[in-house]
């Protein structure tokens, strides 16, 4: 059963489950960017291009690697960079809940999530430089206009906000990790031992008066 931890421990457990459903939502959603060209309008994904259809308010689907517009170096590092940055923020999701449901704060183990937080940030920065560089290289068509900031970029906002709230985890696991060597208690630890002295000071007082009562009991029945 998980054991109570700190504010400081939970809120960096938030942003990291927070982080990695944003970068999730950054590599499956197909709206990294919007098209548009007159009354024709289109978008596309890591792994999806949609154009309008015929009726509208229908958008028609294809696979990217269907389309020879996207056979390009620079979209394929914006798909290895985002991917590796979703399976980094799943690793340290599974680390952060693992070090949550444990007795006590690893430091080790606490300052190895700072360090894989980081990363992750690191990573999907990488994949957004490398988006923002190539983008209008990316499925171009003449006479097509791309917007990715601030028109439709869902995709794009997540990984922003897989930067942000990754950097902020990667900060607050430093100072856990700080305060749990210092002996500080952000783990609740700190807690924990004061409830165990105090239930062992209780038992030595009872201990004590027994050991006074049978005494005083010993002593009355030699004389």
């Amino acid at each position: 059963m998980c054991q109570r931890h700190s504010c400081c421990t939970v809120l960096a457990l938030v942003f990291v489950v927070v982080f990695t459903i944003l970068q999730c939502a950054a590599v499956v959603a197909p709206f990294w960017v919007y098209v548009f060209e007159g009354s024709y309008q289109g978008y596309f994904g890591l792994w999806q291009t949609c154009n309008e259809g015929l009726t509208d308010g229908h958008y028609l689907c294809m696979n990217v690697f269907k389309d020879g517009r996207f056979n390009m170096m620079g979209f394929y590092l914006v798909q290895a960079f985002a991917t590796s940055g979703l399976v980094a923020s799943l690793i340290t999701l599974g680390v952060a809940i693992h070090q949550h449901c444990g007795n006590h704060v690893d430091v080790c183990l606490t300052v190895l999530l700072s360090v894989m937080s980081y990363i992750t940030c690191t990573i999907v920065i990488t994949s957004l430089v490398f988006f923002i560089r190539n983008v209008n290289e990316i499925g171009t068509v003449s006479g097509q206009t791309f917007n990715y900031i601030p028109y439709m970029s869902a995709s794009v906002y997540a990984s922003g906000g897989t930067v942000f709230f990754s950097m902020l985890s990667g900060s607050i696991f430093i100072i856990v990790a700080y305060s749990a060597s210092k002996g500080s208690g952000y783990d609740g630890s700190q807690d924990g031992g004061r409830q165990d002295a105090q239930v062992q000071e209780q038992e030595g007082r009872i201990a004590n008066r027994r050991f006074r009562s049978n005494k005083i009991f010993d002593y009355k029945y030699y004389f």
